[in-house]
């Protein structure tokens, strides 16, 4: 693995300016990886310690992490049961920090970072005894075609792991639309339809509802700071970078109503290859 051959580094437009710029804001005052994820509570657990209490990771020679952020769930992985692995992101500024941290630790002959869109081939990353894609799927237009390649991927018994966002319901709305618009989400699709897709690959699954985790702020408070963001929109309308920085926030908030509304759930889903 330490000879392997670094792909062409490249991002995807909106989505690598989207997380870059909250790359820029996370980032700030922190010398180590960690999640970017969603910060949920599960049984008094982290999502990543849920996920691994739940799931056998000892027998984990090689995962990869589609939409690694700062590479916080390999660190994690690696160092409590050695694992291998692959990260892959569309943000360079998060690619460049995993890369300095794996050589902070020494674990850069271990674990591997790139910049590249994993909706595209990976056929040359090799296969995976584990694919984690957290909060990263709906990033892609067509993310059940994706899903198949991950699958396609994975050694014999090997194990998908999807955690996201889904619609529950069969309808748009106007909420659900901004927000795949200002997130570069156009794979933000019904849970529905993502159980039809499964079935109809033949594809063994199991579906684990943690929506009643998701932190959401009041009512009011969203709805205050979704006022304000409007006002500053049109008052910051000719500076084209910091209006990507507001519409990326409203994005955000406009989820939290989507989940205090009930049309949008968190899911885990567990593929086995």
């Amino acid at each position: 693995m330490a000879s392997q051959k670094e792909p062409a580094l490249f991002g995807r437009g909106e989505l690598t300016d989207i997380y870059d710029s909250l790359f820029d804001f996370e980032s700030k005052n922190k010398s180590g990886s960690y999640p970017i994820h969603k910060k949920v509570s599960i049984e008094g657990q982290s999502l990543l310690e849920w996920v691994t209490a739940k799931l056998d990771f000892s027998n984990s020679l090689r995962v990869l992490d589609a939409g690694c952020g700062t590479g916080n769930t390999l660190f994690r992985l690696n160092e409590q049961f050695g694992i291998t692995g692959v990260g892959l992101s569309v943000s360079p500024k998060e690619i460049e920090f995993a890369k300095q941290h794996a050589e902070i630790t020494s674990v850069q002959d271990s674990l591997f970072f790139y910049c590249r869109d994993f909706s595209k081939s990976i056929k040359d990353l090799e296969f995976f005894d584990v694919i984690i894609a957290i909060e990263s799927l709906k990033h892609n237009e067509d993310p059940f075609s994706v899903i198949q390649r991950f699958v396609g991927q994975l050694n014999p018994g090997g194990t998908l792991i999807i955690v996201d966002d889904f619609i529950i319901g069969d309808t748009s709305s106007q909420h659900i639309e901004k927000h795949k618009s200002h997130w570069s989400a156009p794979g933000f699709i019904s849970i529905r339809r993502l159980k039809e897709k499964l079935e109809a690959f033949g594809i063994n699954y199991q579906l684990t509802d943690l929506s009643k985790f998701v932190p959401t702020k009041k009512k009011w408070l969203q709805t205050m700071i979704l006022g304000v963001l409007k006002a500053m929109k049109v008052f910051l309308n000719s500076s084209a970078s910091r209006f990507r920085n507001l519409e990326t926030y409203e994005g955000a908030i406009l989820l939290e109503k989507l989940y205090r509304k009930g049309e949008t759930g968190y899911y885990m889903v567990v593929c086995r290859g």
